[in-house]
């Protein structure tokens, strides 16, 4: 797919260039869907994309409507990775995976939690054999709970990771941490903490914004910040011990700050299946940094709303998400109907848009691929 975009950013007419990229996405299928099980959330996190009233405006599907659409997205489109991304763990949520645990054979699952949520359902969880949890937790005990607007989240959040871990309830437990002015400065205290306790597996990703909606753009670190994170978080891993440490940047404008700064690093990134790549390895440790072009991002995840809607990218920032950011509803149509109507929806734009800019800052003349 990255050599397919490559050719993207390099064909000359940019007409071409948007009718090639909507000719991409009607002969793909999304390789994993996002399920949003539930619109609800005890938290008001500084950094999240999503309103605090999101559960108010945006309705929830029972436990059927929920395995006929995980189904249909099984059966129809191809999808055999599911995360279960929002907002918070919920007994139905736990009954729809279970369902397809017994339902549909090879299929990978993971659950997105603050460790916190999942807890009255733990025995229930660790059934489902789940391929992986990633337990977000943003920085030392101080910053996160400033983060997270609540004294004692971190504590909480890590007692039911660890938990997780010495009761062997999932495949692969990683730290997902977003980063932002708050933590800036503790996320590498953070991940050398966590790795004497014997977590292993480490995703960082610069807070993500809808320009004009959520959240705070204050929270976001500069160029020279981010770079410097970089290099300091890279000088860390190799001290840590058999961890495996990624950082991933799905804006551009991260991208355009690394070879604005550290040309030398943007030349050693290399393709890799749908994005690009910085890899070092030390000892038993592993860092990466990812680039996901965002012109990509329907051909990586297909969200679902709480109400069945498949949204674009960051569209929940609205909290109401207004019709021109979705491209129908799985309780109304078929998932493959649905998806062959994507490259011609008014949602589309929000892609051409990202590869306009794409062509504009690593296009020719320009390429960092």
């Amino acid at each position: 797919m990255l050599q397919q975009w490559t050719a993207l950013l390099n064909t000359p007419d940019e007409q071409d260039a948007v009718a090639a990229l909507r000719q991409l996405y009607r002969d793909a299928r999304p390789m994993y869907g996002e399920l949003i099980f539930t619109g609800a959330c005890e938290f008001a996190c500084e950094h999240c994309i999503y309103p605090p009233d999101f559960a108010r405006r945006n309705i929830g599907l029972d436990r059927g409507a929920w395995q006929h659409i995980v189904d249909g997205l099984h059966r129809e489109l191809g999808i055999a990775t599911f995360v279960y991304g929002g907002r918070s763990v919920t007994g139905e949520g736990i009954a729809v995976l279970a369902g397809i645990r017994a339902r549909l054979d090879g299929l990978r699952i993971g659950v997105i939690d603050n460790g916190i949520s999942y807890v009255p359902y733990r025995e229930r969880l660790r059934e489902l054999r789940l391929d992986w949890l990633d337990l977000s937790l943003d920085g030392m005990p101080a910053d996160h709970d400033r983060q997270r607007g609540r004294d004692g989240s971190f504590d909480a959040g890590l007692r039911g990771g660890l938990w997780l871990l010495e009761h062997r309830a999932v495949e692969r437990l990683n730290v997902l941490t977003c980063l932002t002015t708050i933590n800036r400065r503790s996320i590498v205290p953070m991940i050398r903490m966590l790795n004497r306790e014997g977590l292993q597996n480490f995703f960082v990703t610069p807070v993500t914004f809808s320009e004009g909606v959520r959240p705070d753009p204050s929270l976001s670190p500069s160029d020279a910040e981010l770079v410097a994170f970089l290099d300091e978080l890279e000088d860390a891993f190799g001290g840590l011990d058999d961890a495996y440490v990624e950082v991933g940047l799905f804006d551009l404008e991260r991208l355009a700050a690394i070879r604005a700064l550290r040309r030398d690093r943007l030349e050693a990134f290399a393709p890799a299946s749908d994005h690009l790549a910085f890899h070092r390895t030390a000892a038993d440790d592993e860092f990466w940094i990812r680039y996901f072009p965002a012109s990509l991002t329907g051909l990586r995840e297909l969200i679902v709303n709480s109400d069945g809607t498949v949204i674009a990218p960051k569209a929940m920032a609205h909290g109401t998400i207004p019709v021109r950011r979705t491209f129908g509803n799985l309780t109304q149509r078929p998932p493959l109907d649905i998806w062959r109507g994507v490259a011609d929806s008014p949602a589309f734009q929000g892609y051409v848009r990202e590869l306009q800019a794409e062509r504009r800052v690593l296009g020719v003349g320009n390429n960092a691929c």
